[in-house]
């Protein structure tokens, strides 16, 4: 074997090594920016508002008792979306087909109230996406 095929060789072996270290130091950051296009550009909202023909605040900033319509918009597309009420520890789950979701919910009673939004990332895995809180007054 001569001296020129083993320098080819040689060279040949260390740019398949360079190219393979490249590729391996661009793939996280090319998933990562992916997982980013993948979910949308908004950021996950939570809102409550009263379904009673006065939609307007309590003077103590409270909502009325009564229905209550719970909306969210910028979830990642096609996924579960499960608002969990705290201090009742319950919950209620929905699929969302686009990126927002609605629902009716009757508080148990006057009272404080947190509600916090959770959805499934594309990795299959539960994520706080927003919460808010809520006072209903008598």
């Amino acid at each position: 074997m001569s001296i020129r095929t083993h320098s080819r060789r040689s060279v040949r072996l260390v740019l398949f090594l360079v190219a393979a270290l490249v590729l391996s130091l661009a793939a996280p950051a090319v998933a990562k920016n992916n997982s980013r296009n993948n979910k949308s550009n908004n950021t996950p909202t939570l809102a409550v508002s009263s379904m009673k023909s006065e939609t307007s605040l309590l003077r103590s900033g409270a909502l009325p008792d009564g229905p209550m319509m719970v909306h969210g918009d910028g979830y990642v597309k096609e996924t579960s979306i499960l608002v969990k009420f705290y201090p009742m520890d319950s919950g209620y789950l929905t699929d969302a087909d686009g990126t927002s979701f609605g629902f009716e919910w009757t508080p148990p009673g006057p009272g404080t109230y947190t509600l916090v939004s959770w959805q499934v990332t594309k990795r299959g895995k539960w994520e706080k996406a927003a919460e808010t809180i809520v006072t209903v007054s008598d």
